[in-house]
């Protein structure tokens, strides 16, 4: 019986004298069938650190029993225990002394310890529940991030954690305790009422039939980045509202490329805004200038200038430019302003062209200069009196400003308006 057992084991009488072992010993212990009856003293072994004979004597002064875990040289360890036995009628026999091979138990449980200080010290709050959603462990982070003492969560439901939810959680945790599993986002409730956000995992734990024994829940805090998502989008907001406000054109540009426009600077250019995205800004500027505008560009020039730029239609038109670097999501951007100064030059133009006129014109007013004066903000004064026949370049407009010497009094105020129907003169 003691030649088919899987445990390593040696009598020793009284005198600590070999009296029996099995074949498993000699693995560890230099013994063979003509050591029974040497003293133990004599016998060679191969666990390290350990004085044998000594622990037996000890046993059999003390008639205690030792027991610890020892190594041999090659790297196996053992369970070795060490134990007074008795004889038929009740007296010390000797001791007994057995060696059980843990090597890979041992290993399992060092495999298991750094598992354990992994779950336990994981940035990620992780908790396992059984199959009702009872939870059974939480780590010291789930304990830190909710507030609630270890013993307090231990055994409560773990969908009670949860304050909010972009799905029915609970009919979702019916198809998890089957076996599925789910990720998504849930909102968590502290112990004093606070709310923070995480990504959560739920897993099944499964045995090797793949039955369903417990439920792992992996979470993740994102309230930070929840926050930092929500500022971006406000702020994006604000920049589309004000882009869309502007009269000015606005291009998001990389590397030359449109990634982003308003409807202004699509309306300047004459383009609809989905032609424009991916469109090199280049495109946009008339050929002769196109090199001078992208190397500005790309150099990140911020100071404003003026240039020329190409209508879809084939115009040409004068704008003034203006880019500045910007950064966004760790990615270098240029956002460009485009102003059309076609108004801006052609009043230029014809207040040159009044400058040098005889006096008796008043003004030059083209149809997109008309809102301007009926507002009263754009307006050219002679420096003699308006003559009774007046002659000038004129546009159709039913009023006009003139000095008050050859005008009537006006109830509405100081300034006097002449008004008679005028015929133009010439256009261009």
């Amino acid at each position: 019986m003691l030649s088919s057992t899987d445990v390593g084991t040696i009598f020793l009488d009284r005198e600590l004298r070999v009296r029996k072992f099995t074949p498993v010993v000699q693995q560890e212990i230099n013994l063979m069938e003509q050591d029974i009856g040497r003293p133990l003293s004599h016998i060679a072994h191969n666990i390290m650190g350990y004085d044998l004979v000594k622990e037996a004597e000890d046993v059999l002064k003390n008639l205690t029993r030792r027991e610890r875990e020892v190594r041999n040289t090659k790297g196996k360890w053992y369970l070795l225990k060490v134990a007074p036995y008795y004889t038929l009628d009740r007296m010390i026999g000797g001791v007994v002394i057995t060696l059980v091979d843990i090597t890979e138990l041992r290993n399992i449980n060092e495999r298991l310890l750094k598992l354990s200080a992994a779950v336990e010290q994981n940035p990620s709050l992780i908790a396992i529940t059984d199959i009702n959603g009872k939870i059974e462990y939480v780590n010291q982070k789930m304990v830190k991030m909710t507030d609630y003492p270890e013993s307090q969560l231990l055994g409560q439901p773990l969908l009670e954690l949860f304050s909010e939810s972009p799905i029915n959680f609970e009919e979702k945790w019916l198809s998890i305790k089957e076996g599925e599993e789910w990720n998504g986002e849930l909102r968590y409730r502290k112990a004093n009422g606070e709310r923070f956000w995480v990504f959560a995992s739920v897993l099944p734990i499964c045995d090797k039939q793949g039955k369903v024994l417990s439920l792992l829940n992996v979470a993740e805090d994102i309230s930070r980045r929840r926050a930092a998502e929500m500022a971006l989008r406000e702020s994006e907001e604000r920049f589309d509202r004000l882009a869309r406000a502007t009269s000015e054109g606005i291009a998001i540009v990389e590397h030359d490329k449109i990634l982003d426009v308003n409807q202004a600077f699509a309306k300047i250019f004459g383009y609809k805004q989905a032609d424009l995205i991916g469109l090199s800004i280049g495109k946009l500027i008339q050929p002769a200038l196109r090199n001078l505008v992208m190397e500005k560009v790309t150099t990140h020039y911020h100071q404003p200038y003026r240039s020329e730029g190409l209508r879809k239609d084939g115009g040409i038109l004068p704008i003034e430019i203006q880019a500045k670097p910007m950064q966004y999501n760790k990615r270098l951007l240029e956002l460009v302003a485009i102003r059309d100064l076609t108004n801006v030059v052609q009043e230029h133009l014809y207040r040159d062209l009044v400058h040098n006129m005889p006096n008796k014109v008043v003004a030059i007013f083209d149809h997109d200069l008309r809102y301007q004066l009926l507002e009263g903000r754009s307006w050219v004064c002679l420096k003699r009196p308006l003559s009774a026949k007046p002659c000038g370049i004129y546009f159709p407009l039913r009023f006009a400003r003139c000095s008050k010497s050859r005008t009537k009094p006006h109830s509405r105020g100081k300034k006097q308006i002449l008004r008679w129907p005028i015929k133009p003169l010439f256009t261009w």
